[in-house]
């Protein structure tokens, strides 16, 4: 049986900020063996569908359109020939949805909106249909970097894998927010927050492999936090904060983008955006981290990354060159270009999922 460590050739779906009259959302074939992208059929009809959420096992995928006027637009997918076929779309209220993903379950999609702060909750039916929103949450509070951080900004929404509870990044606020969702009533409930260092900004969250830990890309002071998690009662403890840049690094120059898991979860890597690297770290035994290198992305702006199960590579999406690089990964699991690169104008978000036979 085949095994995602050694499945060759993989779909790449690749969020931009195209207009609907182009392949605004691209697809890409990944063959892992040659380390090489070809560009396969994409699909044009959603304006700027900057993120992306997929479900595998239930063979959909969605995007969120970051305009004044927000959509979200649902996918059938299919998992031989990678072609997408819209099943519905439903406005979102609010500005600038920037983050989309799902409940295990698939029935349920979250959506956060960066400039009006605010979470939105959608059903989603067995054919995948999207239904009208369920709820909404609106944060509240500012933090101390005027320019960024005047109002409330949720960046993502994950469900951590041990209670199911979500996390809510909220760059503008400091604060990592945690909701339980009442699938029953349709109904996201505040359970408690926990204060991100002053001026962080919290952006995007990853899970350690084994223990209840939660790292955290600070994208406004160029670091990663790790908390520890409580499960129990959905606390959070801030265990450590560490740059991701090198000693000669400028975090005045620079903001964090993405943030992944290595497949063998001894590392953890991070976007520079601004110096243009991908920050690695070795994950010790308490979870605490040590950057051990900041190879460059050779393009500008690494606004999001994938990690491909196949344990060997990284795929870079390069938003200000217009370039999707391929970095190959070293024994030691550092990251280093190998010279593949493909064109695509303004790519945001990398989806990766195995092309089936």
């Amino acid at each position: 049986m085949l095994t995602l460590h050694n499945q060759r050739f993989w779909h790449v779906y690749v969020g931009t900020y195209q207009s609907a009259g182009e392949e605004s959302i691209r697809h890409l074939v990944f063959d892992s063996q040659a380390g090489s992208l070809r560009e396969d059929v994409g699909i044009s009809g959603a304006e700027r569908p900057s993120f992306l959420a997929t479900d595998t096992e239930r063979n959909r995928l969605y995007a969120v359109c970051e305009i004044d006027e927000p959509q979200v637009v649902g996918y059938l997918l299919n998992p031989q020939s990678g072609v997408l076929e819209e099943i519905n779309r439903q406005p979102i209220p609010g500005m600038h949805a920037c983050h989309v993903s799902l409940h295990p379950s698939g029935d349920w999609l979250y959506v956060a909106n960066y400039s009006s702060g605010n979470i939105c909750l959608f059903p989603i039916d067995e054919e995948g249909r999207l239904g009208p929103l369920a709820d909404q949450q609106e944060h509240s509070g500012s933090g101390p970097r005027e320019d960024r951080q005047d109002g409330p900004h949720t960046h993502s929404i994950v469900t951590e894998p041990w209670s199911g509870r979500l996390l809510v990044p909220d760059l503008g606020t400091d604060r990592i927010y945690v909701y339980d969702l009442d699938r029953l009533a349709g109904k996201l409930r505040f359970h408690g927050e926990a204060v991100a260092p002053a001026g962080a900004g919290p952006r995007h969250l990853a899970f350690h492999a084994s223990s209840p830990i939660v790292y955290c890309a600070d994208e406004l002071s160029s670091s990663v936090s790790a908390y520890k998690y409580r499960p129990e009662d959905g606390s959070l403890t801030l265990l450590q904060t560490i740059s991701t840049l090198p000693d000669d690094g400028d975090p005045a120059t620079n903001t964090c983008g993405d943030i992944h898991i290595s497949m063998c979860g001894g590392l953890l890597y991070v976007s520079n955006r601004g110096h243009d690297s991908l920050a690695t770290f070795r994950i010790g035994e308490d979870g605490e981290l040590t950057l051990i290198g900041c190879p460059s992305v050779q393009g500008q702006t690494p606004r999001n990354f994938a990690v491909v199960p196949d344990g060997r590579h990284v795929l870079v999406a390069n938003q200000d060159t217009d370039s999707i690089i391929v970095m190959a990964l070293d024994e030691e699991g550092v990251p280093a270009p190998q010279g593949e690169r493909f064109e695509t104008d303004k790519p945001v978000c990398l989806k990766l999922i195995p092309v089936m036979e």
